[in-house]
C-alpha cells in the first residue's frame, strides 16, 4: 500500500488517503545577486549586536513580547513539547458550509483514496456528505501542530482546507468615525453594484503583471530588448461622490452596449442605366 498522507478517521472507520496540493502560487520570487559577477547571495546567521557570525548550536528560540523583546528558551524544551506526526484526522462534526465563514479558510488540497482497497469506504463517505449537503470539520497533526481542517465534497474527490483557529482571526476594528448616508446615494450605490454583477468565471481573471515580468524575461533570454510595458493608470479621488458614483454607472453601462451599426451608403447608379439616367436628366 502506497503511504499515505493521513487516515481519515471517523468512530472506527478508518480511511487512508493522500494529499495533493489543489492550488500553487505562481507569485514571482527574486533572488538577490552579485550585479558585478551574478553570484547568489546567501543569507548567514549573523549577529547584528556582536557583529559575528553564530553557529547553530549556539542559537535559541525566542518567543516574542512585544518589538524587540523575547523570552529566550531552549531548542530542546520545544522539541519536548513536540508531538507525533500520527497522520490522524479525526473528524469531529459534519456541518453545513454555508456555516462556515470563509475568513477561517487557507490553503486547499485535494484528498484521494490512497489505493483500490481504500476506494469504497472514501465513496461512500464523498457520496453520504453530498447527500446531507455537510462538511467534515477535523483536527490532525502535521509539521508538528495539531492544525483545524474543513473538508468538503469537490468533483468526483474531497477538498481538505485549512483553517485558522478562532483565537488566530484578528478582530476587525474601525479606523473611522460613524458617516451619515443619503437615501439618494446608496440608490446610486445600488444601481452601480447591479451594474457590475455577473457570474462567476474564475478563467476570467489573470495575473497582468505576472505575465508582463514574463514577457521581460522571455525576452532577456532571447536577447531582443525589453518590451515596453504601459504602467497602470493611477486612480484619481473625486471630489463629489454622487457625480463619481452616476459616472462611474453611465461609464459601465455605456462599455456593455453594443456598438451601433453602420448605416449602409446610398449606392451610386449603375453604369449604362436608362432609369437612373433618366432620373439624373431630369
Amino acid at each position: 500500500m502506497p503511504t499515505p498522507s493521513f487516515f481519515l478517521t471517523l468512530g472506527v472507520l478508518t480511511i487512508p488517503v493522500k494529499s495533493e496540493a489543489a492550488a500553487r502560487d505562481k507569485t514571482i520570487g527574486f533572488r538577490n545577486l552579485h550585479s558585478k559577477c551574478g553570484a547568489l547571495m546567501n543569507s548567514q546567521s549573523f549577529c547584528a549586536t556582536c557583529q559575528e557570525g553564530v553557529p547553530k548550536d549556539q542559537q535559541v528560540k525566542g518567543y516574542p513580547l512585544g518589538r524587540d523583546q523575547f523570552v529566550k528558551i531552549d531548542p530542546q524544551q520545544i522539541e519536548a513539547l513536540d508531538v507525533e506526526n500520527t497522520k490522524a484526522m479525526e473528524i469531529k462534526a459534519f456541518v453545513p458550509m454555508k456555516d462556515v465563514d470563509a475568513v477561517y479558510l487557507g490553503k486547499s488540497n485535494f484528498l484521494h483514496p490512497v489505493d483500490q482497497p481504500a476506494a469504497k469506504a472514501f465513496e461512500l463517505l464523498r457520496r453520504a456528505m453530498a447527500k446531507r449537503d455537510r462538511a467534515a470539520i477535523v483536527q490532525y497533526i502535521e509539521s508538528s501542530r495539531e492544525k483545524l481542517g474543513l473538508v468538503r465534497v469537490y468533483d468526483h474527490c474531497l477538498m481538505l482546507h485549512e483553517m485558522f483557529y478562532q483565537d488566530e482571526v484578528r478582530t476587525a476594528e474601525t479606523k473611522v468615525k460613524a458617516v451619515t448616508v443619503a437615501p439618494q446615494e446608496l440608490e446610486l450605490a445600488v444601481k452601480l453594484v447591479k451594474a457590475v454583477e455577473g457570474k462567476f468565471e474564475i478563467g476570467g481573471y489573470t495575473d497582468t503583471r505576472r505575465a508582463q515580468i514574463e514577457q521581460i524575461v522571455a525576452a532577456q533570454l532571447e536577447g531582443q530588448p525589453a518590451p515596453v510595458i504601459q504602467a497602470p493608470v493611477k486612480p484619481l479621488m473625486a471630489a463629489d461622490l454622487m457625480a463619481a458614483l452616476a459616472a462611474s454607472v453611465e461609464q459601465i453601462e455605456s462599455a456593455k452596449k453594443p456598438p451601433a451599426k453602420a448605416k449602409p451608403a446610398n449606392k451610386p447608379p449603375k453604369s449604362g442605366d436608362d432609369k437612373s439616367d433618366a432620373r439624373a436628366a431630369a
